[in-house]
């Protein structure tokens, strides 16, 4: 897991430059769009915690990286009530 986590992120900042070092891709959802740990600008200061960003490759600029959640507890949370919401 954390070998495919490594090869994801140097892919994506040697192909999408520039692609900020603070942003580490924990999950492809689909070819080249991922789940990101973000850990640029202010941290969730109570917990220390990066915030959960969408990286969509197909995108340009900014519009590149759209926040989900403010911390990863936040993320598995949602994730939790949607397997609720469909019945798994």
């Amino acid at each position: 897991m954390l070998k495919g986590i490594k090869n994801n992120y140097k892919f994506l900042l040697d192909e999408f430059k520039p692609y900020p070092k603070k942003l580490i891709p924990i999950y492809e959802c689909i070819s080249e769009c991922y789940i990101c740990l973000d850990y640029r600008g202010k941290l969730n200061t109570t917990l220390k915690e990066p915030r959960i960003t969408y990286f969509n490759s197909e995108e340009e600029g900014n519009r590149r990286f759209v926040p989900i959640v403010d911390s990863y507890e936040a993320f598995l949370d949602m994730r939790r009530r949607l397997k609720v919401k469909r019945g798994r």
